[in-house]
């Protein structure tokens, strides 16, 4: 599935404003700005690749919106099991390319490697006044993932400059089990 991972725009769509130098000026309509999916192949050594090629595909666009994209493949000859990790490439006009490892397991018992997922939960006050006795913002660590993650590393940036931690503003978690949370 190829999706688009935009964030929407805050404001107004592009616009394009050409000054002629003349004192007028050309205004072009605005329009939302998508990426135009060039082409997306499946590229390996590995494993033979029978049909993962995908040219001109078009516009992706807004955020979220996504497509099917399907590759066929055949396994090594032989017993040459193991997993193997053809490489899907991405092309956008006008935009960076991407090339993304699609993890492929052919006749292992070994299920792909799990893999941790940290999400951050925070709790703060309704509402805070100028002048109210400090408060407390609350941030949680949790793991959805399954698997441990280690060395986290957390940093507090406060934005503003009325607003200040009164603690440490670096935290170091060495180890959040798949499933937990910090504070425990």
């Amino acid at each position: 599935m190829l999706t688009s991972t935009a964030l929407p725009t805050a404001g107004s769509p592009l616009n394009i404003r050409l000054d002629t130098g003349t004192g007028e000026a050309n205004t072009s309509a605005e329009t939302e700005e998508n990426a135009y999916i060039e082409s997306v192949l499946l590229h390996s050594t590995d494993v033979e690749v029978m049909t993962g090629s995908f040219q001109d595909i078009g516009e992706i666009g807004p955020p979220g919106q996504s497509f099917p994209v399907t590759f066929r493949i055949r396994a090594p000859p032989g017993d040459e099991g193991g997993i193997y990790f053809p490489e899907v490439w991405v092309s956008v006009r006008d935009g960076a390319n991407l090339r993304y490892p699609i993890p492929v397991n052919v006749g292992t018992a070994y299920a792909i490697a799990k893999r941790p997922a940290l999400r951050v939960e925070r709790t703060v006050p309704a509402s805070v006044n100028p002048g109210d006795p400090p408060f407390n913002v609350a941030l949680t660590i949790h793991n959805d993932g399954q698997a441990t993650a280690n060395d986290i590393s957390v940093g507090v940036n406060a934005t503003s400059g009325g607003i200040a931690p009164q603690n440490a503003e670096n935290y170091y978690i060495p180890e959040l089990e798949a499933g937990g949370e910090t504070p425990p």
